[in-house]
């Protein structure tokens, strides 16, 4: 019996081992995407707030210190602008829009028949509501509404208007949630199918790899074949 030439065993069989190896390539293209993005610089955070000009300039929101507070957070720029709906707009796709809310403004707008509309307002622009639920409405001392009706308001919010509730203990709780989801909606966003990074383009390319070398049967049955007749 004839012994293959090893110099043709080794070629077919280290190809495949580079080809199948568990690390290799692909995780020293990884690590260099990673060293890229983490010397890149710290992306600012945008955040606008309601001043809701038709009032005086000390509203609401500023008189809550939230303002104050998110501008002492890292990368953050405040913007005091005008929304046409909402109260802290923190970007992403679709834009994210904060309805803030005490426990007692809750009641009130529920009781007046203001709350329902507004969300539905929301829903229906380009925008995504979010319901900042400051404080506790069932403890609230000097309300009438008993508390079923309070927790059915909450429950059609979530589960028929789909508008997720955020509840803080206070301005400064507020304010890190605030901070918290428009960090998430645009440091940690995802890329939209039009653009893509360094990294994107070796996950596509590697992506592309392997569905080409799905498309190559013969080939590889060829040199396994080769294997285990040099084994």
């Amino acid at each position: 019996m004839k012994v293959p030439e090893m110099g043709k065993r080794s070629a077919c069989y280290h190809s495949l081992r580079k080809a199948y190896a568990p690390g290799g390539v692909h995780k020293r293209r990884r690590e260099a995407v990673q060293a890229m993005q983490e010397q890149q610089e710290p992306v600012p955070i945008h955040i606008r707030i309601d001043t809701q000009e038709q009032r005086s300039i000390d509203t609401q929101e500023q008189r809550s210190g939230i303002p104050e507070l998110l501008a002492s957070m890292p990368q953050v720029h405040v913007e005091l602008t005008p929304l046409l709906m909402g109260d802290y707009d923190v970007g992403g796709d679709p834009c994210r829009i904060f309805e803030r809310k005490t426990g007692s403004d809750f009641l009130c707008s529920l009781a007046q028949g203001r709350l329902f509309p507004q969300l539905a307002a929301l829903l229906k622009s380009r925008f995504a509501p979010i319901l900042l639920l400051e404080g506790d409405p069932l403890g609230v001392s000097h309300s009438q509404m008993r508390p079923e009706s309070i927790r059915g308001a909450l429950a059609y919010i979530a589960a028929i208007l789909r508008v997720p509730i955020l509840s803080s203990s206070g301005p400064a709780d507020s304010a890190h949630l605030v901070y918290a989801v428009a960090k998430r909606c645009q440091v940690g966003k995802a890329r939209s199918p039009g653009r893509t990074t360094s990294g994107d383009s070796i996950r596509t390319a590697d992506a592309n790899h392997a569905v080409s070398a799905r498309h190559r049967p013969r080939h590889r049955a060829r040199c396994l074949c080769a294997i285990s007749q040099f084994a």
